[in-house]
């Protein structure tokens, strides 16, 4: 009993918050493993044996999927539905018009006609009722205990919202030059970086990359804005994805990450027919060079100098072909062409459900909030010589509104 009491205190609830606070900010301060990836973790732990059971065994490498966060979080999560189905009850009653004992309540003596005091009441929009022993009852912000259980059962919606989110959620990465279309079931151009636990709602999805406009200010973006198309079964939406105003559709964002050139190639027999046209992507603004093949008979990478340039290797002979419109190469049997450079992005697409939860989780913390402090529950009760008055809060601005019609001596009634 002892337990049980400790337990759903008030006192109890303070420390639970407290932890889940504490372990949040260790989330953002300690180095974490889905941001700086498994080798660098390994790199910061070495062979020290606290970091070891610090970072693995109590799984602070990962803060939010660590045993002691979840348990925390099912221990508020279980205060939490107890004081929910507790308090529902008592929060129905209070919202009635009921006989008050005058437990909590004050009193003042009335002085003057109590008709004044009724107007002056119902001029405020003051309710009122009839109880027994023709006493007068008036009341203004009765939903206000509502609150409670709002801004309670908000923390439910978030709990749910954050279900959804993790199981639903996918990650992709994919690569589109310009006028370039991908279907985001592609593997060979899209990355899959994290898989949904629950089946994936949108699928038969195609990208198509319109226009590309970034603005660079000492190798910094002031702007990247690109303009895309999105095809799902045979329905066009057109429109814009910026690196923090991600494209939307239904449940899909898709953001640019990054941009760099493409270069579109052509790849002739000795009788000058096209063969293949395919696109090299290159990451010299990283000055990063890249390895590539082409009709799987072509090989070589990319060199990145002020002007970046192909190093081809075909039957054993080895050529240099600068990446400028124009340039070519004849291998015999084989000519490559550069035809043109292009832009292309790499984009991230994020397809999650749940946001709606959250939404209206928040709409419910906030009018819990207004409905408990900003228009608190107050009550009067007249009767023939006293005044009754009861606030959940700032009871001292409801006996300021009343004591012009009661005896005060010395501040006190």
């Amino acid at each position: 009993m002892k337990f049980k009491k400790i337990f759903f205190s008030l006192k109890f609830s303070a420390i639970l918050i407290f932890l889940l606070v504490f372990f949040l900010f260790l989330n953002v301060f300690l180095p974490q493993e889905r941001v700086l990836g498994k080798e660098k973790i390994k790199e910061i732990v070495g062979e020290n044996s606290f970091l070891k059971f610090f970072f693995y065994k109590l799984n602070f490498k990962d803060i939010t999927s660590s045993p002691l966060f979840f348990l925390i979080l099912l221990l508020f999560y279980l205060q939490l539905i107890f004081f929910i189905f507790r308090y529902f009850k008592l929060t129905l009653k209070r919202i009635k018009i009921k006989e008050p004992n005058f437990k909590n309540w004050k009193s003042l003596k009335i002085k003057g006609e109590i008709e004044e005091i009724k107007n002056f009441l119902k001029e405020k929009s003051w309710k009122e009722f009839q109880i027994k022993e023709n006493k007068l009852y008036y009341v203004i912000n009765e939903l206000s205990p509502l609150g409670f259980l709002f801004f309670h059962f908000s923390f439910l919606l978030y709990l749910l919202s954050g279900f959804l989110l993790y199981y639903t959620r996918s990650e992709k990465e994919f690569f589109l030059a310009l006028n370039q279309t991908v279907s985001l079931e592609d593997e060979s151009w899209v990355l899959q970086k994290r898989k949904p636990k629950i089946k994936e709602s949108l699928k038969n999805l195609k990208v198509y990359l319109k226009n590309v406009n970034l603005n660079l200010y000492k190798e910094e973006p002031l702007l990247f804005k690109t303009e895309i198309v999105l095809w799902h079964n045979n329905k066009m939406i057109n429109g814009n994805a910026e690196i923090n105003k991600p494209f939307k559709y239904k449940t899909l964002k898709v953001y640019p990450v990054f941009q760099d050139d493409a270069f579109l190639i052509q790849v002739e027999d000795k009788e000058g027919y096209i063969i293949e046209k395919p696109i090299i992507f290159s990451n010299c603004s990283k000055k990063i060079g890249s390895a590539y093949r082409i009709l799987d008979k072509i090989e070589g990478e990319i060199g990145c100098e002020k002007v970046p340039y192909l190093n081809l290797s075909y039957n054993g002979k080895k050529e240099k072909l600068q990446m400028i419109e124009g340039r070519e190469i004849n291998f015999g049997d084989i000519r490559v062409k550069i035809i043109k450079k292009v832009p292309w992005v790499k984009f991230r697409a994020i397809n999650e459900s749940g946001s709606f939860p959250l939404f209206l989780g928040f709409i419910l913390s906030i009018l819990g909030l207004i409905f408990r402090f900003l228009f608190p529950n107050r009550e009067i009760v007249i009767s023939n010589s006293l005044i009754y008055y009861k606030a959940d809060y700032f009871p001292s601005s409801l006996k300021e509104l009343i004591e012009k019609f009661c005896e005060v001596k010395n501040g006190a009634g």
